[in-house]
């Protein structure tokens, strides 16, 4: 799908859903509230140590804020812009988000996106699989940082990549990349990728939350070319070659 499809499936999905989405998306049911769990905790070990006092912070795709509010909620952030092309989107993120004054949002597809000053730290939980023209991603994050500057994405697995799995990709979830295309993006545009990580697992066929739980938690300690295999999404850790 063209990125303007994906703002008007989210612009229409959010106004008949008014403000359930974040509801619908994290805490519907056992194993969305296991994927919560799980990327609550990668950002709270993985992204908030590597953010410092008074960073500056560009997020794309925040949702409804979801995230954002954690990391703001627990670092001294100096400046924090969010990009979103869901205008929707922006708006329960603006509500979710109104005690923030040092928050900036911006409507815009991130392929339009021209970064009006350089960054501390990027940030992003699963936009990246909207987007066709990945390239043109990376590129606009690299502009974005300053260099030396550093970075985390996630993103969903693809479902080629997970073993026992026949659920089929809805059509704005089609541009899944996998772990080693993202990587060579990343590294042919001049990052240095620091890690891979695993952020949620899925126990094969049981829709089990606390099996995909703990199957997420053994997966810390496991590569990720094994865990990929079991993996509903990972993440990018990187930095801008100074």
């Amino acid at each position: 799908m063209q990125t303007k499809e994906i703002e008007n499936f989210y612009n229409s999905f959010l106004k008949e859903n008014d403000k359930k989405y974040e509801d619908n998306r994290w805490f519907k049911n056992s194993q969305s509230i296991s994927s919560y769990k799980s990327t609550l905790d990668v950002v709270s070990r993985i992204v908030l140590p590597i953010i410092e006092k008074n960073f500056s912070v560009l997020e794309v795709g925040p949702g409804p804020g979801t995230w954002t509010k954690v990391l703001l909620s627990n670092k001294e952030i100096a400046r924090y812009d969010i990009v979103d092309i869901s205008e929707e989107m922006l708006r329960q993120a603006k509500d979710n988000l109104h005690e923030f004054e040092q928050i900036n949002f911006v409507h815009s597809d991130i392929l339009d996106f021209v970064p009006k000053e350089q960054y501390d730290f990027f940030f992003s939980s699963r936009f990246i699989e909207y987007v066709n023209d990945k390239e043109k991603v990376v590129d606009t994050i690299f502009k974005s940082l300053k260099p030396g500057g550093k970075g985390y994405l996630s993103t969903k697995t693809p479902q080629y990549g997970r073993f026992m799995s026949k659920k089929v990709n809805s059509p704005v979830h089609q541009g899944q990349i996998s772990a080693k295309k993202l990587r060579e993006l990343f590294e042919r545009r001049g990052f240095k990728v620091k890690k891979i990580i695993n952020v949620n697992s899925v126990f094969p066929g049981l829709n089990s939350g606390l099996l995909d739980r703990i199957l997420t938690i053994i997966c810390r300690y496991i590569p990720f070319e094994i865990s990929r295999h079991i993996s509903e999404s990972y993440a990018i850790i990187f930095q801008k070659n100074s």
